[in-house]
């Protein structure tokens, strides 16, 4: 029996009007664009800034949607092995999003894997996966949650990591009462991928002149990771056997 696709419900705030046909709805799609990138952005709403008292420094008559850079990545505490996944993340417990929680957030990222050029410069574009999530952030108290949530984020970004073998453990009190772990509880998510060549107008398919003169076709874009480059106080100077092994996988798929 196949095991059944599941999607985030389509709504008004994610079902994706123009270029439709490249949209995903599906958990599956939209989780591994997130799991694989170094960096998301958090949007949020902040309050009213209180009245300025320094002439040097007006207050803005508007209120604007702030965007942090964050790790983010998918998980489930009570059950890691579920498809229904929130979304975690950490920060410092002094940050203004922090204070705000609990708060509704808009997370995305977004890869890009090719130029695409066309006959006319109105009909380029990129090759590219971008994932939108929608949820509300929530402080994680939790003990327990907050180092599952520090573990997953850690060998996210580095897998094997979080290991007493490959960095210092356990956290201090004082590390872990200043970073603070927020869970977004998943409200509704969307991606958006294209794939493939130029789309050509009609009319310039129809112009010889310009077909003869204009190179037209796809730049492949991906990422590669360097050499490891030793520094800080460590004393090892050989690149450990897991972090020379993660570093082939990831220009391997790159």
């Amino acid at each position: 029996m196949p095991r059944q696709e599941l999607k985030y419900p389509q709504g008004p705030l994610n079902t994706v009007i123009r270029y439709g046909h490249n949209a995903h709805y599906d958990l599956e799609t939209i989780h591994a664009i997130i799991n694989s990138s170094p960096v998301s952005h958090i949007t949020f709403n902040p309050p009213p800034s209180p009245p300025s008292t320094d002439p040097l420094l007006p207050t803005s008559p508007h209120t604007y949607p702030i965007t942090l850079p964050l790790l983010c990545r998918t998980g489930n505490f009570t059950s890691p092995s579920s498809s229904t996944q929130n979304l975690y993340l950490h920060l410092s417990t002094s940050s203004r999003l922090y204070r705000l929680l609990p708060h509704p957030l808009t997370i995305t990222t977004t890869h890009v894997d090719g130029l695409v050029l066309s006959l006319s410069p109105f009909s380029h574009s990129l090759n590219y996966r971008s994932a939108t999530i929608f949820g509300v952030g929530e402080a994680v108290d939790d003990p327990a949650e907050k180092l599952y949530a520090l573990e997953l984020l850690t060998n996210g970004i580095c897998p094997g990591r979080w290991d007493p073998q490959n960095v210092r453990l356990p956290p201090t009190k004082a590390e872990l009462a200043g970073t603070g772990v927020v869970r977004v509880r998943v409200e509704t998510g969307v991606a958006k991928v294209r794939v493939g060549g130029p789309g050509e107008e009609r009319t310039d398919l129809g112009d010889e002149g310009v077909r003869e003169r204009v190179w037209t076709g796809v730049v492949p874009c991906w990422t590669q990771w360097g050499e490891p480059v030793r520094g800080g106080g460590g004393r090892v100077e050989e690149v450990p056997e897991y972090l020379r092994a993660v570093l082939g996988e990831w220009n391997r798929e790159g």
